[in-house]
């Protein structure tokens, strides 16, 4: 068989193609769509939009009953990651780097991580008393002292 002939395999979470995922990021998006369908005695994954923002993957609820006249829309259940941390669900960008943020929602991420939500304000004030450190320039191969917020200053 051809290159050409090969299916390429699709994320049913994302659509995206298998090449673009991690093998862990394509288990947690794997183990998320059969949770789903678990869930359902109807075994279809739809797709829907909630609102302005862009689809996400859903199935029908438990409820639902074809010859009832119901409205198929108004039975839809998103289908979403929750944070391994605090059961709230992953955003897009959190649910594309699941694998590396350990299925946490950034908020948990930055607790568990140690980092502080706001070490820089927009103004250019520093919420922490710390001293930048320096860092090392990689054209001139010299230690400086770098504050992006105060560029052009």
């Amino acid at each position: 068989m051809s290159i050409l002939q090969q299916k390429t395999q699709h994320c049913r979470f994302c659509n995206k193609e298998h090449k673009h995922h991690s093998e862990e990021l394509w288990k947690v998006h794997e183990e998320t769509i059969e949770r789903a369908l678990k869930s359902t005695k109807h075994k279809k994954i739809w797709t829907m939009h909630m609102g302005f923002g862009p689809a996400c993957k859903a199935v029908l609820s438990n409820d639902f009953e074809y010859d009832k006249g119901y409205i198929f829309t108004e039975w839809l259940i998103p289908i979403h990651i929750p944070c391994s941390e605090c059961g709230q669900y992953l955003g897009s960008i959190e649910e594309d780097h699941a694998d590396v943020l350990d299925s946490l929602c950034l908020e948990c991420f930055k607790q568990l991580t140690g980092q502080e939500d706001d070490y820089y304000s927009p103004t250019g004030n520093r919420s922490n008393s710390e001293e930048i450190k320096p860092v090392l320039n990689i054209w001139s191969g010299e230690m400086i002292t770098w504050d992006p917020f105060k560029l052009g200053v």
